[in-house]
């Protein structure tokens, strides 16, 4: 019997619009996803689909059966953002939904992510007996962060369970509504992320001579790595590099004892992500050594 996918996708989009919304009303951070991992399992035990929670790894489920074929991986992250969000989007409309809990927000599209596969979830388990084998459905805590996949990645791996192929989606909004896109390589970039705390000596504004800035090394850290991306990585490789936080003192006229600070690389070619943390860590030994 052939399935017609569209018509299938589209019976299914209330309730994915529904779940997403659900997610996004009740964000949680990186390795708290407790309330949207209760709610998955729910919504799997609705649908008689066989599935297990994965101590800060997440929820894997499963469907079909192995012995009539390959095993396919279908994959969502689930957490949310540290992030205020505003009730207006974009074009200053009141959005359809707003997080609930203050300073937390699905931002990166991750409450999408999960009602996208439970709406799979649904089609999957209504068509089981037409499956030439199995599907593990992956839902993945702390992606935004705290490395969880690797609890999942555990637990698959003493479980013996071979996947001979994996999928994952990620919302885009530069496309069209209805559209999807499949890149030919890489589709986004990865992180190359930091966190830096610099430990100096605090003193009086009039006497600079009796402190250790750290406010001054940040500064020669950050100048040194604005040369990074053109020095150590060829000029036809996408790479982009920003500070997103810095924090230190908490008066005008004293140099603080200490500053964090904390950013990014965004990049593609593994090798050169190495080269970039290798180099990165020498320019912050060097200008420590320089300010100490």
């Amino acid at each position: 019997m052939h399935m017609d996918y569209k018509k299938l996708a589209w019976e299914q989009e209330d309730y994915i619009v529904a779940m997403r919304r659900e997610f996004h009303r009740h964000p949680e951070v990186s390795d708290h996803e407790d309330r949207t991992v209760a709610r998955i399992m729910e919504e799997l035990k609705k649908m008689d689909i066989d599935s297990i929670e994965v101590p800060h790894g997440g929820v894997l489920a499963f469907l079909g059966n192995a012995e009539k074929g390959r095993t396919v991986l279908l994959r969502a992250d689930i957490d949310a953002l540290p992030i205020q969000e505003s009730p207006v989007n974009a074009g200053g409309n009141p959005k359809p939904a707003v997080s609930e809990v203050p300073g937390v927000a699905h931002t990166c599209g991750h409450d999408c992510h999960a009602a996208m596969l439970l709406g799979a979830a649904k089609i999957l388990k209504s068509h089981e007996d037409e499956l030439n084998g199995r599907i593990v459905l992956m839902f993945e805590r702390g992606e935004e962060g705290t490395g969880n996949l690797v609890y999942l990645h555990k637990w698959i791996f003493e479980h013996g369970i071979r996947i001979d192929s994996s999928f994952g989606m990620h919302v885009f909004p530069m496309m069209p509504a209805c559209h999807i896109t499949v890149f030919p390589k890489e589709a986004m970039a990865g992180p190359l992320s930091f966190q830096v705390k610099l430990i100096g000596k605090t003193a009086h504004g009039s006497e600079p001579n009796v402190g250790r800035s750290p406010i001054d090394c940040f500064n020669a850290i950050y100048n040194a790595m604005q040369s990074l991306r053109m020095k150590y990585a060829s000029p036809f490789v996408p790479m982009v590099f920003s500070v997103g936080q810095v924090h230190a003192g908490a008066a005008n006229n004293i140099i603080p004892s200490e500053l964090t600070f904390g950013g990014s690389f965004r990049l593609y070619d593994h090798e050169d992500g190495l080269r970039i943390k290798e180099e990165l860590q020498s320019v912050i030994d060097c200008c420590a050594k320089m300010f100490h």
